[in-house]
């Protein structure tokens, strides 16, 4: 149980961190409010889709559940460690 709840520790701060970087990086200062709502509400319905698929796997046998909670949480480890590349864009050529 340690070892899970500590790859969460580590894992879900780093993604939210640069899952926040990278959704408001394009923004103009005018949509960034915008920008910033949109990522949350996309983050927040994540989660609790996330949170429903473990818990039908634990619902399901508790060995399911481990393992599904330890794969979302490798992905997310991935995805935090990886990131995403956004596109790199010259705001004089954007129309």
């Amino acid at each position: 149980m340690l070892g899970p709840s500590l790859l969460v520790g580590m894992a879900l701060p780093m993604a939210s961190v640069i899952g926040t970087v990278i959704g408001t990086a394009g923004a103009s200062q005018a949509g960034a409010g915008l920008a910033s709502g949109v990522l949350s509400a996309a983050f927040q319905v994540g989660a609790a889709l996330g949170l429903a698929g473990t818990a039908t796997l634990f619902a399901a046998d508790l060995r399911f559940g481990y393992l599904g909670a330890a794969a979302f949480e490798v992905l997310a480890l991935g995805n935090a460690v990886i990131g995403f590349r956004p596109a790199m864009v010259n705001p004089s050529s954007a129309k």
